[in-house]
């Protein structure tokens, strides 16, 4: 009886096992199908502009192409259709072997350290045609011995109190699709959708006060003009900032929003981050307040002042370059913050090589979320007020 018992428990163990295995490999095909898609449309895209006459074309052909805020090259940068369809040839090389690495994990084939050459040839030694065996791959198969990594698990970050979060959502500039960016009415709607915290940007007044914006000057986002720091802190408070909202200080927003949600606040410079490194001091905001720049010197002077402090170092295309990660290490960085359209699986690991975690701007959309995740993201910056309940939802 008793090992009958045994048995039963075993046996029970055993489809709990395979259960597991099933649903992770079901995880990674439907990941395959996610980036197959993608790549795809960019394959189109790449044949139809071969040469396209002109950069204006080219970039309307873009952004046509399905792919509304996911793959498409920042051509703010671009300065000719050669270049921009350059962009999109290397986006389309890091999902071909973004593909070939999906499989290989569908397979139950345990990745080599060079992923991409090694997975190629993996697929050609295999013929696959289409979706580099997608079909094929829709057979379950049990894992070789020593056991295969069938996927890596989301990892967490810590936010609120200790509390920790599989995949966290930040209000970019509070909800900026929804409302006027960078205000205290932007910032308390993030607060009410349930997102994981908000997003800041900090500037200087002309008397020395914290003031939130993301440009240098007025122009765009209030009915004024000129540079922020022309400006005294009564002249910009007459300004209308979208919707009769004024342009807050950093102080306000710390004492409108609940006192315990997270804040990521970005400087441009060194005289910022000294005001800003004081203001975490004084009301003790060194646990609740991550500190982020694209700037270098702007992270080491927060590091210099507070070694304490969260700092946070966003990059673009900068990320693709070898010295990356040394750069986050450099100025204490943790985590980093990445355009979305110029992140890379291999970029992704060697962050997280280095016991770095990565987040990534702009996710807006349910294709954007997918990508974040098969990169395996810890979180993401947002505009959208909904983010964090389709997150919730595609859980």
């Amino acid at each position: 009886m008793v090992g009958s018992r045994r048995r039963r428990g075993l046996f029970g163990q055993l489809l709990q096992r395979q259960f597991v295995v099933l649903r992770e490999q079901l995880v990674i095909v439907w990941e395959l199908v996610v980036v197959w898609e993608q790549f795809v449309v960019l394959q189109q895209f790449v044949l139809t502009s071969e040469r396209c006459p002109s950069l204006a074309v080219c970039q309307l052909r873009l952004a046509s192409s399905g792919l509304p805020g996911l793959l498409q090259t920042d051509v703010r940068h671009c300065t000719g259709a050669d270049q921009l369809l350059d962009d999109v040839q290397l986006r389309l090389t890091d999902l071909q072997a973004e593909l070939v690495n999906r499989d290989t994990l569908v397979q139950g084939e345990r990745l080599s350290p060079e992923p991409h050459a090694a997975g190629l040839e993996a697929g050609r030694a295999r013929g696959q045609t289409g979706p580099l065996g997608l079909i094929d791959a829709m057979a379950v198969r049990p894992p070789p011995a020593g056991g295969a990594a069938l996927v890596r698990l989301p990892r967490t970050t810590p936010l609120k109190d200790g509390n920790r979060v599989s995949f966290f959502t930040i209000g970019h500039r509070g909800v900026m699709a929804a409302e006027p960016e960078n205000t205290l009415r932007s910032f308390l709607r993030a607060e009410r959708e349930g997102l994981d915290g908000i997003e800041l940007d900090l500037h200087l007044s002309k008397d020395g006060e914290l003031v939130v914006m993301h440009d240098e000057t007025l122009d765009r986002t209030t009915d004024g003009s000129g540079p922020i720091a022309d400006q005294e802190l009564r002249q910009l408070k007459r300004l209308d900032a979208g919707l009769g909202e004024r342009i807050p200080t950093f102080g306000e927003v710390l004492d409108a929003v609940g006192p315990t949600l997270p804040i990521q606040a970005e400087i441009k410079d060194v005289a910022a981050a000294r005001s800003l490194a004081k203001v975490l001091t004084d009301r003790d905001l060194l646990g609740r307040v991550s500190v982020l720049s694209f700037h270098d010197v702007a992270l080491s002077e927060i590091h210099s002042l507070l070694p304490q402090a969260r700092t946070v170092l966003v990059a673009g295309a900068s990320a693709h370059r070898d010295d990356f990660v040394g750069r986050a290490q450099k100025v204490g960085s943790t985590l980093v913050s990445v355009d979305l359209r110029q992140l890379n699986r291999a970029i992704a690991e060697k962050c997280v090589a280095a016991g770095i975690d990565v987040m990534a701007w702009t996710v807006n959309d349910e294709s954007d979320l997918a990508l974040a995740r098969t990169l395996g993201l810890v979180g993401c910056v947002t505009d959208q007020p909904d983010m964090k309940r389709l997150v919730e939802a595609t859980t």
